[in-house]
């Protein structure tokens, strides 16, 4: 295969093909065109296609007109509002006006599967991909330009209440009133020292944001384990979860959970990702985190009992200043900790993403290359 500066290592495809004169021909192909540098996830149905893209970590579809339960341009646009992984359909129509309706309900590309080669079948997945980084880079910039707006709104006022309430407070004390009694001065110290925690908070997320953008790329390696740092973080926060009398349970099913990362940017992710599952489940919910090895990589994933994402949010969760909305979804404050999860995971090589769970909650997942098996090795 020809030589390209494009970076086509370890994606995932999820396929979808119908058998061309009784056999499959598009997954020889991949596996001659990418070879081990391509994972393949196969299904049958429109259906099973749906399934997978909800769970998340897929780069590219290839999917045939002809499954038996397509709707052809319907499934075209119901995948579209699942996913911004690009489309690729398969198909044997040579009805140019069909494949310009498939392309206007979504399709990045379509493949005439009775011409299709190795070589060409390789080249529309790569451009494909390069094509979608582009469009999603540019989404994301217009995207980002109409939150900063909003941002900047909300946290004008975020930052301006808490302060006029602290002056409020502050007066009170120092005017000496009489009917204030020394315990309700001390309620009134203790609020004004909660909102400037809170103000904190705030301020410490936009600095950590800006000090990682600048930073990452001077992120210092070495062997860390996934599961001590989970382990670590739980014990720090025993406190938070007794209060709410959260339940976690730890599952390591990795072979090794051993990855080569800055052990300081890791443990950010795995805080901030364990902290809104605690904060988002209720009372006496229950907190799993799994660890599990798929290929060569190692995965975290944190499920918890909260109230859940809608599905057209879950392409948005991990853009700067973007916001859940208020009592249909998850809330996440200034909409800087998924990003900036993103960044580090994505500095790293790796991935991030969140799928709905059926009956209540959500599930984050991250999966990093993981070494190949303890060392003492140290970059």
């Amino acid at each position: 295969m020809e030589e390209t500066h494009l970076n086509l290592q370890n994606i995932t495809i999820l396929l979808g093909e119908t058998p061309t004169s009784g056999f499959l021909i598009v997954k020889p192909m991949l596996k001659e065109s990418f070879g081990k540098a391509v994972k393949i996830i196969e299904v049958g149905t429109v259906a099973d296609a749906e399934q997978e893209l909800a769970a998340g970590g897929i780069d590219i579809i290839l999917l045939d007109f002809d499954l038996i339960d397509s709707k052809q341009l319907k499934s075209i646009e119901e995948i579209r509002a699942l996913t911004m992984a690009p489309l690729i359909v398969l198909g044997t129509t040579k009805d140019e006006r069909y494949v310009m309706q498939a392309l206007k309900a979504g399709a990045e590309d379509f493949l005439y599967k009775n011409a299709l080669s190795a070589k060409t079948l390789w080249r529309a997945i790569a451009f494909a991909i390069e094509r979608n980084k582009t469009r999603l880079s540019e989404l994301e910039h217009l995207h980002l330009l109409e939150l900063r707006e909003d941002f900047m709104l909300t946290l004008t006022h975020d930052l301006k209440n808490p302060l006029i309430g602290a002056n409020r407070l502050i007066e009170l004390i120092a005017e000496g009133n009489a009917r204030i009694t020394p315990e309700q001065q001390t309620g009134l110290l203790l609020q004004i020292r909660d909102s400037n925690v809170n103000l904190l908070a705030m301020i410490q997320s936009l600095y950590e944001v800006y000090k990682y953008e600048k930073d990452l790329q001077q992120l210092h390696l070495e062997q860390t384990d996934l599961l001590a740092v989970v382990n670590h973080y739980l014990r720090s926060v025993r406190h938070m979860m007794e209060d709410k009398r959260i339940v976690t349970h730890v599952v390591n099913n990795a072979r090794n959970a051993y990855v080569l990362a800055d052990s300081l940017s890791i443990s950010r992710v795995v805080q901030n990702l364990i902290e809104n599952a605690i904060k988002f489940s209720p009372v006496e919910g229950r907190v799993e985190i799994n660890l599990n090895t798929v290929d060569d990589n190692v995965t975290i994933n944190v499920s918890d009992q909260g109230p859940g994402i809608e599905p057209q949010d879950l392409q948005k969760l991990f853009l700067r200043f973007y916001q859940g909305r208020p009592g249909r979804s998850y809330n996440y404050g200034m909409g800087l900790g998924l990003y900036l999860c993103r960044q580090i995971v994505e500095a790293h090589s790796g991935k991030i993403w969140c799928a709905p769970k059926e009956d209540v909650g959500a599930t984050f997942t991250v999966s990093l290359p993981a070494l190949p098996s303890p060392t003492s090795y140290d970059a």
